[in-house]
């Protein structure tokens, strides 16, 4: 409960001004205290603007709209429907179940007799005050905006029909987004992608994990704050936070900007580990997603890594299925992956001498399929094979074909 500290939750109350009711008014009050709540009603306390005015002021500031049916009085009903049309949570008092409408019964209602004592009131309205004032803020933030845009709507006279089309067509495409969300999904394009990724990461309450497919991770590190929101929940509010790079060639290991990456994650606090693609048991989990309090999945749609990945968009869903997923992907890449500082540490300790040797297969392989044609290898095309060498040098392996199997056997005879 709200206790007596400071107050910002505020209910209007909706009910006939009666002498019935002045003791019912009261404990609503005296309840309220106890939840760190202020009740008002249209004429309490007293001001200048007219009933009507203060009505809906005070309807479109509540956190919480309380609707007493007593005497079923038309007023309150028209009340009631005002504030469901802007969005806000309401919930009833009545005599009995049996005077509020079967449409209304689906908000909460707690039944009381108005003759009851005001201390018996107050034990009875402090709980129900208090969950419908919980249930009112869970979801404040999300009605906020929409309250907002409907004051303003209501209040414009929209002098060009044009104009009003382009702002109903940005509505209507709103509401087609809002349907989506409310069922918990969402799918957005590469800038939004980075926003909400930074708005997760700046609400993060416990704990994230996520990959960063190192052939795009210029997406995640251009024009954007979304790396520096992760450390930031991480070093400031003690998020624990998992990243592993997957790369896809050991060469990728080399880079500076991974390096640079690394230190700044294991400086804030970041576990980071690396693992490579081919060492993956599970393809389906070679993907850019991040997995954000156990309750949110991001998954990034990437374009053919081999040439030029880009960024298409991103789904961001709480689907239980989809999450569930998820955690398998997760699990599939740390058995696979190894703790990053390690890994750079024996790249540059044992492979160095090697190092040359597999930049220039890479090249090789770009190369051999833009120069070679025909050979006495293939007569069709011998990039597989030229492609390849640098490569078979590496692991140490020397490959002859089949076809010069009888000349290799004739030499070892002979």
């Amino acid at each position: 409960m709200g206790g007596l500290g400071q107050v910002n939750k505020k209910v209007f109350v909706l009910m006939p001004f009666s002498k019935v009711l002045e003791n019912t008014f009261y404990a609503l009050q005296q309840a309220a205290k106890g939840v760190g709540a202020e009740v008002e009603r249209a004429d309490d306390p007293p001001l200048t603007e007219t009933i009507i005015q203060r009505i809906y002021r005070g309807i479109g500031d509540a956190t919480l709209v309380l609707a007493d049916l007593t005497d079923r009085n038309a007023n309150v009903f028209y009340e009631v429907g005002y504030a469901h049309a802007l969005g806000k949570p309401v919930a009833l008092l009545a005599p009995s179940i049996d005077v509020v409408p079967f449409d209304l019964r689906v908000y909460p209602i707690k039944t009381y007799s108005a003759g009851a004592s005001v201390a018996e009131l107050v034990s009875l309205f402090v709980p129900f005050l208090h969950s419908a004032l919980d249930a009112a803020e869970d979801t404040s933030s999300l009605r906020g905006p929409i309250e907002n845009a409907l004051r303003q709507l209501s209040g414009s006279s929209w002098p060009s029909p044009l104009f009003r089309s382009v702002v109903a067509k940005k509505l209507d495409e709103f509401d087609h987004e809002v349907s989506n969300w409310v069922r918990g999904s969402m799918n957005v394009g590469p800038e939004e992608t980075r926003e909400k990724g930074i708005a997760i990461l700046q609400n993060l309450r416990h704990e994230g994990f996520a990959t960063m497919l190192v052939p795009v991770e210029s997406f995640w590190a251009t024009g954007t704050d979304y790396l520096l929101a992760s450390r930031r929940a991480a070093q400031q509010r003690g998020a624990r936070i998992t990243r592993v790079f997957i790369v896809f060639d050991e060469t990728t290991i080399e880079s500076k900007s991974l390096a640079e990456c690394i230190e700044q994650d294991e400086r804030a606090g970041i576990a980071t580990y690396i693992c490579l693609a081919n060492r993956v048991r599970d393809r389906e989990a070679i993907k850019d997603f991040g997995i954000w309090d156990s309750e949110v999945l991001c998954w990034v749609e990437v374009t053919s890594l081999d040439r030029s990945p880009t960024v298409t968009g991103t789904l961001f869903t709480t689907e239980p299925t989809q999450l569930t997923r998820a955690a398998r992907w997760k699990e599939n890449l740390l058995e696979a992956a190894e703790p990053a500082r390690l890994v750079l540490a024996r790249f540059n300790r044992e492979e160095r001498a090697q190092q040359p040797l597999a930049a220039s297969a890479r090249h090789m392989a770009a190369l051999s399929k833009k120069a070679c044609g025909g050979s006495y290898v293939d007569k069709r095309d011998c990039d597989w094979y030229h492609g390849s060498w640098q490569y078979l040098r590496l692991v140490d392996v020397v490959s002859t074909p089949d076809w010069h199997s009888s000349f290799t056997l004739r030499r070892s005879h002979g």
